[in-house]
């Protein structure tokens, strides 16, 4: 927020007109003998400032006419004609307004403008010079023109200093006022170890302005000798060892006792004998003193502006990396980056141990690693799905069994995630993999499932027997008239819930083998599997099925699968609807994508994850859909194991749903309808741990 916020409208005006007025009575002192023009006009600075400051349309005609009266009067005040006067008016007016709109153009990011920075930067610097050159070109054109409809002071000596005098006032007062004033608001650009450098170099500012003012007073207090340049070698000691504010208020200073000496007729300048050109070239000369020392002192503070940031980034990065190899060192879970072709870059402590381990021994890449899928067969590098995350992709949690020196064998669950680079490790992409050893956790799991078998297997028997005893109840009851209609209502209930127990102990069971069961793949044609289930489900004449690739897979797990999913489609569809099931598939990468679709009541989106979940149903609310919620879980185990996906979309249409599933595609030259030995040969193929 810019200082002058902080007062009152009429405060901040009064106070930019206060210093107008005190520049343009400075600037007049400077008239020189016979002429009608002043030699400098630092008030071209003060009302670019002015006009810089944001305002509403009203204030601004305000803030116009001030100008244009203060303007006036200091003129006429100083001896000035009329005619003079009003030409001052107008060009002054025009020259603050054109040089305020560049630089508002040029730097939005300006403290007055919007924004916070200030002329201590390239940018700015460069904004500052085409706003003055702007402005000053304005004035002069307006000034020149009226000299020459009014007055009888017209010429080209007089339009050089003009543009000189007021070129110098804008680039020395707007830059020297907006820098103290923007340090004094919110203090030194520098890092505080920058600043104690500035202050160090106290000693050698006071020998620079020793050998400044003894320099300026050689230079121009002899006549005629041409060594004025030779001086900016001081604007650029100052401007490569002090900030921007030093640079530019040496240049004002060695500027002052440049014009004061010009004005008294002394100096390298005087010996071109014309008054008006030797003030232009003394206006030229200050010009670029500032302009010397302030571009040198802006690009040193950039610079160490950007060493400083430099500096506090490498800080940082240092901090955080260290920070991040304490949190990897001391996870329990294995850490691993990896290149593209597999080559491990890093690693933590849990990861070695979990290697080193390893049958292999330890190792250099991550394929050389004795790795093999849940049923038993080897990884190789081409579909290694710890290798198959690209540049921001990620890859899911993949169990894998490994193989350990003596034999025994380690359940490890992996995620990858890809990088574009994997610097400072490396070069070019790569992946960090985590690795979590799970043995543990399928142990509990294992025995978890073997509990469940057992318990649905003893509670099959007594429901097996009750639900005889129950058929033999009703019967009897229905036999003897005289038994109440409760009873065989009563009987009835309990013989549904003893069915309803059954089905759950069917799914615990199935559950447990689909977790738990020696995958035995085989080529499987999809279609005769699903006409199978859709009949065991009455609905065989409503099947439409298009070809689909035959998979390799286990045929109870698939029967089950589809089973699970044909049973669905026939039990979630609207009363009086009659099921009807859509079966297509193609080839993809090595798997077969199978779409099944059905014309039921469809799953609701927000609900198609968690319908995967165990014992969760989507419509378990409305009582005529009855279910354990079992079923579509055991689903996602059948495909999950055999390295597969499920998820559910929309039906055809928008109605329905559709079950898509992905299995592994048979071998391109086995044929779908397979044989005792074709059978027998793909088994052979299985790898053992």
């Amino acid at each position: 927020m810019p200082a002058h916020a902080r007062l009152p409208a009429w405060a901040t005006r009064c106070g930019f007109l206060a210093a107008y007025v005190a520049m343009a009575f400075a600037g007049r002192a400077t008239i020189i003998d016979g002429q009608a023009l002043s030699l400098v006009w630092p008030a071209a600075g003060i009302a670019v400032l002015w006009f810089l400051r944001p305002r509403k349309q009203q204030e601004w005609v305000l803030d116009v006419a001030l100008l244009a009266l203060a303007t006036l009067a200091v003129n006429r005040l100083t001896g000035a004609t009329l005619e003079l006067a009003l030409i001052a008016v107008v060009a002054n007016v025009g020259q603050a307004a054109v040089a305020a709109h560049v630089l508002r153009r040029r730097t939005p990011e300006l403290w007055g403008v919007g924004g916070r920075t200030t002329f201590s930067t390239t940018v700015g610097l460069s904004a500052l010079l085409t706003a003055a050159l702007a402005g000053s070109l304005v004035g002069t054109s307006a000034g020149s023109l009226g000299l020459a409809l009014f007055t009888d002071l017209a010429g080209w000596q007089s339009s050089l200093l003009w543009w000189g005098r007021n070129l110098t006032g804008i680039l020395a007062v707007t830059c020297l006022v907006h820098l103290v004033a923007h340090r004094l608001r919110f203090g030194p650009e520098l890092t505080p170890a920058a600043s104690v450098r500035t202050w160090s170099r106290v000693p050698e500012l006071a020998m620079l302005v020793v050998l400044s003012l003894a320099g300026y007073l050689s230079a121009f207090l002899q006549h005629g000798m041409p060594i004025a340049f030779p001086l900016l070698g001081l604007s650029a000691w100052v401007g490569l060892r002090f900030s921007p504010v030093v640079a530019v208020a040496h240049s004002i200073g060695c500027g002052t006792v440049a014009v004061t000496l010009t004005l008294h007729d002394s100096g390298p300048f005087t010996a071109v004998g014309n008054l008006e050109v030797e003030a232009a070239l003394t206006q030229l000369f200050v010009a670029a003193v500032v302009v010397v020392a302030l571009s040198l002192a802006t690009i040193r503070q950039e610079r160490e502006v950007a060493l400083a940031r430099l500096r506090w980034t490498e800080n940082v990065s240092t901090a955080r990396a260290e920070l991040w190899r304490a949190v990897a060192e001391s996870t329990a879970e294995g850490l691993v980056v990896v290149s593209a072709d597999g080559s491990i870059a890093t690693a933590n402590d849990a990861a070695r141990a979990l290697m080193s381990r390893s049958r292999t021994g330890p190792v250099s890449r991550v394929q050389d690693l004795d790795l093999l899928d849940l049923d038993g067969h080897r990884l190789d590098a081409r579909h290694h799905p710890l290798l198959s995350a690209g540049a921001d992709e990620s890859v899911g949690a993949h169990d894998l069994v490994v193989v350990n020196a003596d034999h025994t064998a380690r359940f490890l669950s992996a995620t990858a995630t890809g990088l574009a680079n994997i610097a400072p490790y490396g070069e070019g992409p790569g992946a960090v993999l985590l690795l979590r050893d799970v043995s543990e956790e399928r142990e509990r799991r294992d025995q978890l499932a073997d509990f469940a078998s057992v318990v649905a297997h003893d509670l099959r028997n007594p429901l097996t027997a009750l639900r005889g005893w129950l058929d033999i109840g009703r019967d009897l009851a229905g036999d003897d008239p005289v038994d109440p209609p409760e009873l065989q209502l009563a009987l009835g209930r309990a013989l549904e819930a003893s069915v309803r127990m059954g089905a759950l102990i069917d799914d615990l069971l199935a559950d447990a083998r689909s977790e738990g069961q020696q995958i035995e793949p085989e080529v499987l044609d999809l279609l005769p599997l699903v006409r199978d289930a859709a009949a065991l489900h009455g609905i065989a004449d409503e099947v439409v099925a298009a070809h689909v690739p035959a998979v390799l897979a286990d045929p109870a797990m698939v029967r089950q699968l589809l089973h699970n999913l044909v049973g669905n489609a026939v039990k979630y569809v609207e009363p009086g609807v009659v099921p009807r099931i859509v079966v297509a598939g193609h080839a993809e990468d090595g798997h077969v994508v199978v779409d099944i679709s059905d014309n039921g009541i469809g799953v609701p989106a927000d609900q198609r994850e968690a319908i995967f979940d165990k014992f969760h149903r989507a419509h378990a609310q409305r009582a005529e859909f009855s279910g354990t919620g079992l079923g579509l879980s055991i689903c996602r185990t059948i495909v999950a194991r055999h390295g597969g996906t499920i998820a559910v979309l929309d039906g055809p249409g928008g109605a329905g749903s559709t079950f898509r599933i992905t299995l592994p595609a048979a071998p391109a030259d086995v044929p779908a309808a397979i044989t005792a030995e074709v059978t027998a040969e793909v088994r052979r193929l299985r790898v053992s741990a």
